[in-house]
Protein backbone atom coordinates (compact mmCIF):
# COMPACT_ATOMS: atom_id res chain seq x y z
CA UNK A 1 0.00 0.00 0.00
CA UNK A 2 2.86 2.61 -0.44
CA UNK A 3 3.75 2.52 3.58
CA UNK A 4 7.60 3.03 4.15
CA UNK A 5 9.33 0.76 5.92
CA UNK A 6 10.18 3.17 9.04
CA UNK A 7 6.38 3.35 9.77
CA UNK A 8 5.80 -0.47 9.21
CA UNK A 9 8.54 -1.00 12.08
CA UNK A 10 6.38 1.22 14.27
CA UNK A 11 3.16 -0.34 13.79
CA UNK A 12 4.90 -3.34 14.18
CA UNK A 13 6.55 -2.67 17.43
CA UNK A 14 3.06 -1.56 18.72
CA UNK A 15 1.28 -4.73 17.87
CA UNK A 16 3.87 -7.38 18.82
CA UNK A 17 6.42 -5.79 21.72
CA UNK A 18 3.48 -3.84 24.04
CA UNK A 19 4.63 -5.05 27.76
CA UNK A 20 1.34 -5.52 30.25
CA UNK A 21 1.36 -5.41 33.62
CA UNK A 22 -1.13 -7.08 35.87
CA UNK A 23 -2.36 -4.89 39.52
CA UNK A 24 -2.79 -7.23 42.37
CA UNK A 25 -3.98 -5.49 45.45
CA UNK A 26 -2.92 -2.27 44.16
CA UNK A 27 0.60 -3.61 43.90
CA UNK A 28 2.58 -4.51 39.62
CA UNK A 29 3.52 -8.10 39.17
CA UNK A 30 5.93 -7.81 36.56
CA UNK A 31 5.25 -7.51 32.90
CA UNK A 32 4.50 -9.72 29.97
CA UNK A 33 4.46 -9.29 26.24
CA UNK A 34 0.79 -10.69 24.56
CA UNK A 35 1.65 -13.13 22.12
CA UNK A 36 -2.00 -12.85 19.92
CA UNK A 37 -1.17 -8.72 18.82
CA UNK A 38 -3.69 -6.51 19.45
CA UNK A 39 -6.75 -7.41 21.35
CA UNK A 40 -10.18 -6.12 21.55
CA UNK A 41 -10.05 -2.35 23.10
CA UNK A 42 -7.30 -1.52 21.99
CA UNK A 43 -7.29 2.13 20.87
CA UNK A 44 -5.12 1.49 17.91
CA UNK A 45 -6.62 -1.74 16.89
CA UNK A 46 -9.80 0.32 14.97
CA UNK A 47 -6.98 1.70 12.52
CA UNK A 48 -5.22 -1.20 11.70
CA UNK A 49 -8.17 -2.77 11.22
CA UNK A 50 -8.78 0.06 8.57
CA UNK A 51 -5.64 -0.75 7.12
CA UNK A 52 -6.18 -4.08 6.62
CA UNK A 53 -9.23 -3.95 5.25
CA UNK A 54 -8.64 -1.44 2.50
CA UNK A 55 -6.08 -4.39 1.35
CA UNK A 56 -9.63 -6.66 1.03
CA UNK A 57 -11.06 -4.04 -1.26
CA UNK A 58 -8.21 -3.39 -3.10
CA UNK A 59 -7.97 -7.34 -3.77
CA UNK A 60 -11.55 -7.37 -4.87
CA UNK A 61 -11.64 -4.44 -7.24
CA UNK A 62 -8.24 -6.08 -8.66
CA UNK A 63 -10.39 -9.35 -9.12
CA UNK A 64 -13.08 -7.24 -10.99
CA UNK A 65 -10.90 -5.85 -12.77
CA UNK A 66 -9.12 -9.19 -14.24
CA UNK A 67 -12.92 -10.80 -15.05
CA UNK A 68 -12.96 -13.02 -12.00
CA UNK A 69 -15.72 -11.61 -9.92
CA UNK A 70 -18.69 -10.02 -11.65
CA UNK A 71 -20.00 -6.53 -10.22
CA UNK A 72 -22.51 -3.86 -12.26
CA UNK A 73 -21.62 -0.59 -13.74
CA UNK A 74 -23.56 2.11 -11.83
CA UNK A 75 -23.94 3.94 -15.20
CA UNK A 76 -22.70 3.72 -18.86
CA UNK A 77 -18.80 4.66 -18.73
CA UNK A 78 -19.25 4.77 -14.92
CA UNK A 79 -17.91 3.29 -11.94
CA UNK A 80 -18.44 -0.11 -11.82
CA UNK A 81 -19.55 -1.20 -8.07
CA UNK A 82 -17.31 -4.68 -6.97
CA UNK A 83 -18.48 -4.47 -3.06
CA UNK A 84 -19.55 -2.14 -0.25
CA UNK A 85 -17.80 -2.27 3.06
CA UNK A 86 -19.58 -0.91 6.21
CA UNK A 87 -17.19 -1.97 9.81
CA UNK A 88 -16.46 -5.51 9.58
CA UNK A 89 -19.26 -6.53 7.45
CA UNK A 90 -18.84 -6.62 3.47
CA UNK A 91 -21.14 -7.04 0.61
CA UNK A 92 -19.85 -8.14 -2.69
CA UNK A 93 -22.01 -8.64 -6.39
CA UNK A 94 -21.02 -11.68 -8.06
CA UNK A 95 -22.50 -13.00 -11.27
CA UNK A 96 -24.79 -15.90 -11.27
CA UNK A 97 -21.78 -18.07 -11.87
CA UNK A 98 -20.24 -20.83 -9.84
CA UNK A 99 -16.48 -20.03 -10.80
CA UNK A 100 -17.17 -16.50 -9.65
CA UNK A 101 -18.54 -18.17 -6.20
CA UNK A 102 -15.16 -20.16 -6.29
CA UNK A 103 -13.23 -17.13 -7.20
CA UNK A 104 -14.74 -15.07 -4.26
CA UNK A 105 -14.00 -18.10 -1.72
CA UNK A 106 -10.39 -18.37 -2.95
CA UNK A 107 -9.84 -14.32 -2.33
CA UNK A 108 -11.48 -14.41 1.17
CA UNK A 109 -8.82 -17.13 1.53
CA UNK A 110 -5.87 -16.05 0.70
CA UNK A 111 -6.83 -12.61 2.46
CA UNK A 112 -6.89 -14.87 5.83
CA UNK A 113 -3.79 -16.28 5.45
CA UNK A 114 -1.96 -12.91 4.60
CA UNK A 115 -3.86 -10.91 7.68
CA UNK A 116 -5.07 -13.96 10.22
CA UNK A 117 -8.56 -12.51 9.94
CA UNK A 118 -10.62 -15.49 8.78
CA UNK A 119 -14.24 -15.26 7.28
CA UNK A 120 -16.83 -17.01 8.99
CA UNK A 121 -18.35 -18.82 6.02
CA UNK A 122 -21.50 -20.21 8.25
CA UNK A 123 -22.58 -16.52 9.38
CA UNK A 124 -22.74 -15.56 5.62
CA UNK A 125 -25.25 -15.62 3.55
CA UNK A 126 -26.42 -15.32 -0.56
CA UNK A 127 -28.86 -13.22 -1.92
CA UNK A 128 -30.21 -13.96 -5.58
CA UNK A 129 -31.62 -10.95 -7.47
CA UNK A 130 -34.10 -12.05 -9.80
CA UNK A 131 -34.23 -15.40 -10.73
CA UNK A 132 -31.35 -17.68 -10.18
CA UNK A 133 -30.64 -21.61 -10.86
CA UNK A 134 -28.80 -23.87 -8.45
CA UNK A 135 -28.82 -20.89 -5.70
CA UNK A 136 -27.99 -23.89 -2.87
CA UNK A 137 -25.81 -25.54 -5.42
CA UNK A 138 -23.84 -21.78 -5.25
CA UNK A 139 -23.92 -21.91 -1.42
CA UNK A 140 -22.48 -24.73 -0.96
CA UNK A 141 -19.72 -24.22 -3.08
CA UNK A 142 -19.30 -20.55 -0.59
CA UNK A 143 -20.11 -22.93 2.39
CA UNK A 144 -22.70 -21.01 3.39
CA UNK A 145 -26.68 -19.85 3.57
CA UNK A 146 -28.85 -18.76 0.93
CA UNK A 147 -32.03 -16.39 1.67
CA UNK A 148 -34.45 -14.50 -0.23
CA UNK A 149 -35.79 -11.16 -0.51
CA UNK A 150 -36.68 -8.83 1.69
CA UNK A 151 -33.93 -9.60 4.36
CA UNK A 152 -32.67 -7.86 7.67
CA UNK A 153 -29.36 -6.38 6.64
CA UNK A 154 -27.58 -4.37 8.89
CA UNK A 155 -30.37 -3.54 11.07
CA UNK A 156 -32.72 -2.47 8.38
CA UNK A 157 -35.03 -4.28 5.93
CA UNK A 158 -33.17 -4.78 2.29
CA UNK A 159 -35.39 -5.59 -1.07
CA UNK A 160 -38.84 -4.54 1.29
CA UNK A 161 -40.40 -1.93 -1.09
CA UNK A 162 -43.56 -1.02 1.19
CA UNK A 163 -44.45 1.20 3.88
CA UNK A 164 -46.18 -1.35 5.80
CA UNK A 165 -46.20 -1.54 10.09
CA UNK A 166 -44.80 -4.84 10.24
CA UNK A 167 -41.60 -2.52 9.28
CA UNK A 168 -41.42 -0.74 12.42
CA UNK A 169 -42.02 -4.09 14.25
CA UNK A 170 -38.62 -4.31 15.42
CA UNK A 171 -38.32 -0.70 16.45
CA UNK A 172 -41.75 -1.05 19.12
CA UNK A 173 -39.86 -4.52 20.30
CA UNK A 174 -36.76 -2.64 21.38
CA UNK A 175 -39.18 -0.07 22.81
CA UNK A 176 -40.86 -2.24 24.68
CA UNK A 177 -37.89 -4.37 26.10
CA UNK A 178 -36.29 -1.06 27.09
CA UNK A 179 -39.02 0.33 29.18
CA UNK A 180 -39.36 -3.05 30.81
CA UNK A 181 -35.83 -3.32 32.03
CA UNK A 182 -36.13 0.07 33.77
CA UNK A 183 -36.71 -0.36 37.19
CA UNK A 184 -40.21 1.32 38.72
CA UNK A 185 -39.79 3.98 41.29
CA UNK A 186 -37.71 6.21 39.54
CA UNK A 187 -38.03 10.17 39.93
CA UNK A 188 -40.01 12.25 36.83
CA UNK A 189 -36.31 13.28 36.33
CA UNK A 190 -34.82 10.10 36.09
CA UNK A 191 -38.11 8.80 33.46
CA UNK A 192 -37.09 12.22 31.62
CA UNK A 193 -33.77 12.10 31.17
CA UNK A 194 -34.00 8.23 30.00
CA UNK A 195 -36.60 8.92 28.08
CA UNK A 196 -34.72 12.12 25.73
CA UNK A 197 -31.15 10.05 26.23
CA UNK A 198 -32.43 6.38 24.77
CA UNK A 199 -35.65 5.91 23.66
CA UNK A 200 -35.74 8.65 21.59
CA UNK A 201 -32.78 7.38 20.25
CA UNK A 202 -33.87 4.00 18.82
CA UNK A 203 -36.22 4.83 15.95
CA UNK A 204 -33.56 7.56 15.01
CA UNK A 205 -31.51 5.09 12.63
CA UNK A 206 -35.25 3.82 10.82
CA UNK A 207 -36.25 7.82 10.88
CA UNK A 208 -33.42 8.61 8.52
CA UNK A 209 -34.30 6.29 5.88
CA UNK A 210 -38.32 5.34 5.93
CA UNK A 211 -41.46 8.01 6.88
CA UNK A 212 -42.59 6.29 9.65
CA UNK A 213 -46.78 5.71 9.71
CA UNK A 214 -48.91 7.43 12.05
CA UNK A 215 -50.27 4.67 14.32
CA UNK A 216 -46.30 4.00 14.86
CA UNK A 217 -45.52 7.47 16.13
CA UNK A 218 -48.93 7.15 17.90
CA UNK A 219 -47.72 3.98 19.82
CA UNK A 220 -44.27 4.94 20.23
CA UNK A 221 -45.51 8.43 22.40
CA UNK A 222 -48.48 6.61 24.37
CA UNK A 223 -45.61 4.13 25.63
CA UNK A 224 -43.33 7.44 26.19
CA UNK A 225 -46.46 9.01 28.33
CA UNK A 226 -47.25 5.91 30.15
CA UNK A 227 -43.38 5.67 31.17
CA UNK A 228 -43.40 9.02 31.92
CA UNK A 229 -46.86 9.65 34.35
CA UNK A 230 -47.33 6.09 35.49
CA UNK A 231 -45.08 3.98 37.95
CA UNK A 232 -47.73 1.07 37.16
CA UNK A 233 -49.64 -1.02 34.76
CA UNK A 234 -52.87 -1.27 36.93
CA UNK A 235 -55.61 1.39 37.18
CA UNK A 236 -57.20 4.15 35.30
CA UNK A 237 -54.18 6.33 33.76
CA UNK A 238 -54.12 10.21 34.05
CA UNK A 239 -51.79 11.93 31.96
CA UNK A 240 -51.63 15.37 33.93
CA UNK A 241 -50.04 17.79 31.30
CA UNK A 242 -51.44 18.09 27.84
CA UNK A 243 -48.97 15.82 25.37
CA UNK A 244 -48.21 18.99 23.27
CA UNK A 245 -47.36 21.01 25.75
CA UNK A 246 -44.66 18.52 27.35
CA UNK A 247 -43.12 18.68 23.73
CA UNK A 248 -42.29 22.24 23.88
CA UNK A 249 -38.97 23.41 24.78
CA UNK A 250 -37.67 24.34 28.17
CA UNK A 251 -38.08 27.96 27.97
CA UNK A 252 -41.59 27.95 26.88
CA UNK A 253 -42.95 26.01 29.73
CA UNK A 254 -42.44 22.36 28.10
CA UNK A 255 -40.08 19.11 28.99
CA UNK A 256 -38.29 19.47 25.92
CA UNK A 257 -39.17 15.85 24.70
CA UNK A 258 -38.74 15.79 20.63
CA UNK A 259 -42.22 15.23 18.71
CA UNK A 260 -40.90 12.46 16.69
CA UNK A 261 -43.61 13.09 13.57
CA UNK A 262 -41.60 16.46 12.86
CA UNK A 263 -37.93 14.73 13.99
CA UNK A 264 -38.78 12.14 11.46
CA UNK A 265 -39.47 15.19 8.71
CA UNK A 266 -36.86 16.73 9.75
CA UNK A 267 -33.94 13.92 9.56
CA UNK A 268 -35.48 12.87 6.07
CA UNK A 269 -35.29 16.70 4.74
CA UNK A 270 -31.94 16.38 5.18
CA UNK A 271 -31.43 13.94 1.72
CA UNK A 272 -33.29 17.20 -0.16
CA UNK A 273 -29.86 18.94 0.79
CA UNK A 274 -27.76 16.33 -0.03
CA UNK A 275 -29.47 15.82 -3.22
CA UNK A 276 -28.63 19.45 -3.94
CA UNK A 277 -25.10 19.22 -3.09
CA UNK A 278 -24.02 15.31 -3.98
CA UNK A 279 -25.26 15.15 -7.58
CA UNK A 280 -22.83 12.76 -8.74
CA UNK A 281 -23.19 10.62 -5.65
CA UNK A 282 -23.43 6.78 -5.56
CA UNK A 283 -26.34 6.52 -3.56
CA UNK A 284 -27.98 8.86 -5.65
CA UNK A 285 -27.29 7.33 -8.64
CA UNK A 286 -28.24 4.50 -6.96
CA UNK A 287 -31.18 5.55 -5.99
CA UNK A 288 -32.18 6.89 -9.39
CA UNK A 289 -31.71 3.87 -11.06
CA UNK A 290 -33.91 1.65 -8.61
CA UNK A 291 -36.91 4.09 -8.84
CA UNK A 292 -36.59 4.19 -12.89
CA UNK A 293 -35.57 8.22 -12.73
CA UNK A 294 -32.31 7.37 -14.36
CA UNK A 295 -31.64 5.74 -17.81
CA UNK A 296 -28.00 3.92 -18.20
CA UNK A 297 -26.97 6.58 -20.31
CA UNK A 298 -27.33 8.37 -16.72
CA UNK A 299 -30.10 11.63 -18.10
CA UNK A 300 -32.50 12.31 -15.67
CA UNK A 301 -36.36 11.66 -16.68
CA UNK A 302 -38.39 13.43 -14.12
CA UNK A 303 -37.96 16.81 -12.20
CA UNK A 304 -40.16 15.67 -9.61
CA UNK A 305 -37.50 13.14 -7.91
CA UNK A 306 -36.76 15.07 -4.59
CA UNK A 307 -40.52 14.38 -2.88
CA UNK A 308 -40.81 11.16 -3.85
CA UNK A 309 -37.21 10.24 -2.84
CA UNK A 310 -37.36 11.56 0.43
CA UNK A 311 -41.14 10.72 1.34
CA UNK A 312 -42.56 8.18 -0.90
CA UNK A 313 -40.94 4.85 -2.24
CA UNK A 314 -37.73 5.22 -0.31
Amino acid sequence: MGFGLKWRKWIGGCIRKIPFSVLINGTSCGKFTSEKGLRQGDPVSPFVFLLVSEVLSMMFAKSTEVGWLGGFSVKQNGTKLSHLQFADDTLVFLDADIRQVQYLKYTLLSFEMASGLSTNFQKSNLFAVGEVEDLDTLAAVMGCSFEGFPVIYLGLPLGDKTNTISKWDKVLEICGVRLASWKRGLSKAGKLTLIKSVLLSIPVYYFSLFMAPQSVIKQIEKSIRDFLWHDGDNGKKHYWVNWGKVGEPLDHGGLGIRRLKLMNKSILSKWCWRLGRERDSLWLILSLRNMGYLTLGGELESLRLPMELVYGRT
